[in-house]
């Protein structure tokens, strides 16, 4: 990440240029990135600290992407994992799916106050929180949609989507197979919710598929399938607020892609890949936010230690925040 000087007979080492890009602090590695929150260019995004294994400090910045910023807002300590996230309508919520053992709830930051709520869960199916695959949240910010993979007593796991109420905590089964009609779903890597469709988002690794579900009804539809020359491997997606488009990033053996998905007529495109676009290579992409009109997006690259910003249209991106 840097250019260095070195005296070969001393060993003394003499910085001479490195790759930070924008001003201000510099990113260690962001997990995820949530906006914009003004409508605008402003986003959040949530950065590893240093502090050593076990200890789960974030450091929450907020980033103009525009004028290529960045402010440390402070640091919080959440019980969760920094994925899956999802955020509020609004926008100005972030969820986080807490699954360590003194977790077990819903961590809620407010990005105006800076502050966590802990919501517990509570019913019976809160032992198949322990492998989350997938969180969104509903059209009005009052249910977290949640995939999981629950363990039987034959230490098989069956796949199934809950309802979590976010005032209080209540769980609740929407589906799983012989719950409601449609194709069967027996892996799920990633959910997203659609507001416009009110419909939840699951990918299934074992038919390749997208999966709409009813989340009153449980009743199940083929959104999308993908073809049999492409690694299917979504690892993140979310549906832009009013938007029919549903926008993943997958992971394959190093080989990233963000990708788009109709949901009216199940095409699923490549926007941009270690092969598509132009540009450095992806390192790991984790998480994905667009700018208003939708034209550009945004990828936090943990590995990378920064932020991509990618032409929806071609695909070619450059590093903004580093």
């Amino acid at each position: 990440d840097s250019f260095v000087a070195i005296d070969l007979n001393s060993g003394a080492r003499t910085l001479l240029m490195d790759n930070h890009v924008g001003s201000g602090k510099k990113l260690l590695g962001p997990d995820a990135i949530i906006g914009p929150i003004d409508g605008k260019s402003q986003f959040v995004l949530f950065d590893k600290v240093s502090t050593g294994i076990g200890e789960n400090q974030t450091n929450v910045v907020m980033a103009d992407l525009a004028e290529q910023t960045l402010t440390e807002s402070g640091t919080v300590t959440l019980d969760s994992r920094l994925t899956p996230i999802a955020y509020s309508p609004e926008r100005n919520l972030i969820h986080f799916w807490s699954s360590w053992p003194n977790g077990k709830g819903i961590e809620t930051f407010d990005v105006a106050s800076r502050t966590v709520n802990v919501v517990k869960y509570s019913g019976e199916f809160v032992e198949a929180f322990n492998n989350p695959k997938g969180f969104a949240v509903d059209s009005i910010g009052k249910v977290a949609y949640m995939g999981a993979m629950v363990p039987q007593q034959d230490n098989t796991f069956k796949a199934a989507v809950f309802a979590v109420d976010l005032d209080n905590g209540g769980v609740k089964l929407v589906a799983e197979n012989g719950l409601g009609t449609g194709p069967t779903f027996f892996y799920i890597s990633s959910l997203a919710f659609s507001k416009s469709r009110n419909e939840i988002l699951i990918a299934d690794l074992f038919s390749d598929q997208w999966i709409g579900i009813n989340p009153v009804t449980g009743d199940r539809r083929v959104v999308a399938t993908s073809s049999a020359n492409e690694v299917f491997s979504p690892v993140f997606s979310y549906v832009p607020t009013n938007s029919d488009v549903m926008i993943t990033l997958s992971h394959s053996f190093r080989w990233d892609k963000l990708q788009s998905v109709d949901l009216g007529t199940g095409k699923i495109t490549t926007i941009a890949s270690n092969n598509k676009g132009g540009g450095s290579p992806f390192f790991s992409m984790d998480s994905v936010a667009t700018n208003v009109s939708g034209d550009t997006a945004y990828i936090a690259d943990s590995e990378l230690g920064g932020v991509w910003q990618v032409d929806m249209k071609t695909g070619d991106r450059v590093v903004v925040l580093r």
